[in-house]
């Protein structure tokens, strides 16, 4: 546990430097040309980040000085007007973060007495962009008939063809299934999902709806972190989508493979000139092979920064025999593996790891989306050794959490890496980030407090700690 140890001994500034949180909430109304700032009215804000459903949700809470204000609230906000959310650690004229973008769920008014006195809470919830894929209703059996053709996400049979044409084509054709996920995800958008005049003001792009404002300098972003298509990882060959009837997410989730082999999620990028989200669509191969994890990115943390740490090890992901069988293959493949002794099965005699320490601990995976004219024992063994190299050292490594104050994190964290450091500069332990807890809260005196909660795993000391 030699990375922990640096994490106890190493030299630690007496306090974190203090800092002035201030968030910036601003309410899109589809119906107004200005922006709604309730900043002022905020007594708490939360948001979780993870990499599966819900994804991104974010729930405020705000004090309204009238009861008239309330009711001009509940009047004058709708679900899916759209919110903005971004944080200054520096007061409200420091440099802001953006956090969230996304629609509205809900909007709900109550009243309370505190100290003889009537209180006014509004309270607010809503998710990220990925409400759009969630929440929109796909099919390719029928089209809005009131609505005309270009209305909807509704595919006709010609149309739905058409793009399984594609899908069965991506290894022939060299087209890579991220641009023809991009291309699926800007048809089906294209006529729906209008922003609100206000945040079309600042500075998204020329265009109305979230297809052609939020991704305006291109497709929208599917990226796939390098992965080649045929592999065997992230291609699909579809032979048909002519039955899909459900959300836009179901149909994307289609394309995943085994959740173990590929990551798939509505994420964020960045963009440091404006300092604002855009959204992505994350579609890879778990990047824990040494490439893939050397290619993403790294935010550190200041060690002075960190008020709180729960770390362990657990045998999580433990296994000393794996094979992972491509479903074109046939039900007979894996048997017929096993009983051969040079085989592509993997199986582990090192004793650090091996059977006659651990007993017998398999994992066995079918791979969903192997071309149907790869050689199956080929692909067999190439998808078992990546297994093997990205998973074999996890039950050796830390996961836990990492409590943050006087520090803020973006929501591009997730999917990243996260690095320990301490005031000496030097990176102590480096960690995976799988989920991001934003509390932002004003107390009954004014104080306002800021702290985040990152979910890690795959924790290893780095070689200069």
């Amino acid at each position: 546990m030699s990375g922990y140890r640096s994490i106890v001994q190493a030299k630690r500034s007496s306090s974190a430097r203090s800092v002035s949180p201030w968030l910036r909430l601003l309410v899109h109304r589809h119906d107004q040309v200005e922006p709604w700032d309730l900043s002022d009215s905020l007594l708490g804000y939360q948001q979780a980040d993870r990499q599966g459903p819900p994804f991104s949700s974010w729930g405020a809470t705000l004090k309204l000085p009238s009861r008239s204000r309330l009711l001009a609230a509940l009047e004058g906000l709708s679900d899916d007007d759209w919110v903005e959310v971004s944080v200054s650690l520096g007061g409200p004229q420091g440099d802001f973060l953006p956090l969230q973008l996304g629609p509205l769920d809900s909007i709900r008014a109550k009243m309370q007495v505190a100290g003889g006195t009537e209180e006014w809470v509004l309270s607010l919830r809503g998710r990220s962009w990925a409400k759009v894929l969630t929440d929109t209703t796909v099919s390719t059996w029928q089209r809005l008939s009131s609505a005309g053709l270009d209305a909807g996400s509704i595919f006709s049979p010609e149309e739905a063809n058409e793009i399984s044409s594609r899908l069965a084509a991506v290894a022939s054709s060299g087209e890579r299934t991220a641009d023809l996920l991009a291309d699926l995800l800007t048809y089906i958008l294209r006529f729906q999902w209008a922003l609100p005049p206000s945040l079309l003001a600042r500075g998204f792009g020329t265009g109305r709806t979230l297809a052609d404002v939020m991704w305006f300098l291109g497709p929208p972003a599917v990226s796939t972190g390098g992965a080649s298509e045929v592999d065997g990882v992230v291609w699909r060959g579809l032979s048909m989508i002519g039955g899909v009837r459900g959300t836009l997410w179901q149909l994307l989730s289609s394309f995943q493979n085994d959740p173990a082999l590929v990551e798939l999620w509505p994420g964020w990028t960045l963009e440091e000139a404006s300092c604002r989200l855009r959204p992505v669509l994350i579609f890879r191969k778990r990047p824990f092979s040494a490439e893939d994890w050397g290619n993403l990115s790294r935010q550190q943390i200041a060690l002075d920064r960190v008020s709180a740490l729960d770390l362990g090890k657990g045998g999580l992901e433990r296994f000393n025999v794996a094979l992972v069988s491509p479903a074109i293959a046939g039900a007979d493949f894996e048997s017929a593996v096993l009983a051969t002794a040079d085989g592509p099965c993997f199986v582990s005699t090192e004793e650090q790891r091996g059977i006659l320490r651990h007993g017998t601990r398999g994992w066995f995976l079918t791979d969903s989306q192997s071309p149907p004219d790869l050689d199956p024992l080929e692909q067999a063994q190439r998808l078992t050794r990546w297994l093997v190299a990205a998973y074999l050292e996890t039950p050796d490594l830390l996961n836990g959490s990492i409590e943050v104050v006087g520090q803020a994190l973006p929501p591009t964290v997730l999917g990243n890496r996260v690095a320990l450091r301490d005031t000496s500069g030097r990176d102590l332990l480096e960690f995976y980030c799988e989920g991001l807890d934003t509390s932002f809260e004003v107390g009954d005196d004014g104080e306002r407090t800021w702290q985040q909660v990152l979910s890690v795993t795959r924790g290893r000391a780095l070689e200069n700690a």
